[in-house]
């Protein structure tokens, strides 16, 4: 995936990206990928620069989503698991499980408490 400003880019994974979204504060994206990982960039001045990445799954990450309340984040992936982080620590809050088929979408409550997701 390659994210770019006017005055600079940022290649955020070498191998297939298979989403991108804006933090709803604009200051963030979060990408995620084939290779079983996403990162998570910020945007200062509209410069680019890796804040965090994130190997906490095990297959094809196909959907990721930012709270509404702008205090998590969530990935999701073929591995049958959807993975809750905090956007301040970047620490894992909550890994669902319960799914018996990958994870294809994830989304939050309007509220920020319940995360839904789907396979």
């Amino acid at each position: 995936a390659v994210v770019s400003t006017q005055s600079t880019g940022f290649c955020g994974h070498p191998s297939g990206c298979s989403f991108a979204k804006f933090s709803t504060a604009g200051s963030f994206i979060l990408i995620g990928s084939d290779d079983e990982s996403s990162k998570l960039l910020s945007i200062e001045h509209e410069e680019l620069k890796e804040a965090c990445s994130f190997r906490d799954h095990r297959g094809y990450i196909n959907h990721g989503e930012f709270s509404n309340d702008g205090k998590k984040f969530a990935t999701c992936s073929n591995d049958k698991t959807a993975i809750v982080y905090s956007l301040e620590t970047g620490k894992v809050l909550n890994q669902i499980t319960h799914h018996n088929f990958g994870v294809s979408w994830c989304t939050f409550s309007p509220d920020s408490t319940i995360l839904c997701t789907c396979s």
